[in-house]
């Protein structure tokens, strides 16, 4: 979903200060690894756009829709 907006130059910019990690939790049946992902990282909706930090705690959830949302909220976090 959000493809689109992960894809746009703006943005892919700002991402190039962090570390990506792509997990597919559309199959949520119980041999799908990555349930166990989302089960740890209480994932209710689909996208799922979390900041981590180096011991893998939660810093910020990124709710942004818009590439230009995105910018806005990522460079914030980039910044801190």
């Amino acid at each position: 979903m959000l493809d689109g907006q992960l894809a746009d130059p703006s943005v892919a910019d700002v991402l190039k200060t962090f570390v990506l990690l792509r997990i597919d939790l559309t199959d949520r049946s119980a041999s799908n690894p990555a349930r166990a992902v989302a089960q740890q990282y209480q994932v209710g909706t689909i996208p799922d756009l979390r900041v981590l930090d180096a011991e893998g705690r939660v810093t910020a959830t990124v709710r942004a829709r818009s590439a230009s949302d995105l910018v806005r909220e990522l460079g914030a976090l980039g910044r801190k």
